[in-house]
């Protein structure tokens, strides 16, 4: 998203430091129009008609029961975070709304954040600022090449309250270190 586009933050939001609260104030100070509304209902449909946003943040499962119901050419975007999206369940929802989705990859014990997918579509840029990942083979919990898949393990580099030493995560995926197609160079989880 870029400055002139509203999003639309489908997370629970009004608690501080909320999952949402963050997100709708990281968009804010970065200029960007967002909202928050939580819990998905029945009348997200018409909020969404009434505010028009360009984009939706959510979980994949909420995000295709919106996108069925609006249809193509109300959105320019939406972020699935929150939960697993597969590969045809992310297709489905684009074919719903005519929009392209990108993928965030965060947990608790990451600090919410971990990676978010570019318009390559080529895997999650990584937070390299906040938190070391590693792949690493599930059974002998050493390191795997980039590449191979394995199991997601997480160090945390800028905690204070709960830091995270080889935290493993039970999620698997690959690491991919090469220049994105986007031009970007942080590592990518795919």
């Amino acid at each position: 998203v870029a400055k002139g586009d509203k999003v639309m933050v489908l997370l629970p939001f009004t608690l501080p430091d909320s999952v949402g609260d963050l997100l709708l104030r990281a968009l804010q100070g970065g200029g960007i129009e967002a909202v928050g509304f939580w819990p998905p209902e029945q009348k997200t449909r018409e909020v969404i008609n009434t505010l028009r946003p360009t984009c939706l943040v959510g979980l994949p499962q909420h995000l295709l029961a919106l996108a069925e119901a609006i249809g193509p050419g109300v959105l320019q975007s939406l972020l699935l975070c929150s939960d697993y999206a597969a590969p045809a369940l992310r297709r489905r929802i684009e074919a719903a709304c005519g929009c392209p989705t990108f993928l965030h990859y965060g947990s608790t014990e990451s600090g919410l954040g971990g990676g978010v997918e570019c318009a390559a579509h080529d895997g999650c840029h990584l937070r390299e600022a906040d938190i070391l990942l590693e792949i690493i083979n599930p059974k002998t919990c050493r390191p795997l090449p980039d590449g191979e898949l394995g199991e997601v393990v997480i160090t945390t580099l800028a905690r204070r309250a709960m830091p995270l030493v080889r935290y493993r995560t039970g999620d698997l995926a690959r690491l991919d270190r090469t220049t994105c197609r986007c031009g970007g160079v942080t590592a990518r989880l795919g």
